[in-house]
């Protein structure tokens, strides 16, 4: 049984430094190259599941609304790492 668990917290501890590359590589992409490149858009579309919901969560409680930048990555990546944290 304990075998199982180190198995599953290591497996956990990767799976989200993968998520908190991929942020960080979001962030620096969304910079340089256009939204219609294949790896850009891959990595969107493996923290979009993160985003998604806390961008939902900004919208129906009317926060950050006016701003023009968009804090729910801030917000995902921000939450990933504190559960990442929990697994260290």
């Amino acid at each position: 049984m304990d075998l199982v668990f180190t198995i599953l917290t290591i497996t956990a501890q990767m799976l989200l430094s993968v998520l908190v590359a991929c942020f960080f590589l979001h962030a620096i992409l969304s910079w340089f190259v256009d939204e219609e490149n294949t790896f850009y858009r891959f990595v969107t579309l493996v923290i979009e599941p993160v985003v998604y919901p806390v961008r939902l969560l900004l919208y129906k409680m009317n926060w950050l609304q006016g701003t023009p930048i968009d804090f729910s990555y801030l917000i995902a990546f921000l939450l990933v790492s504190i559960v990442r944290i929990f697994f260290l």
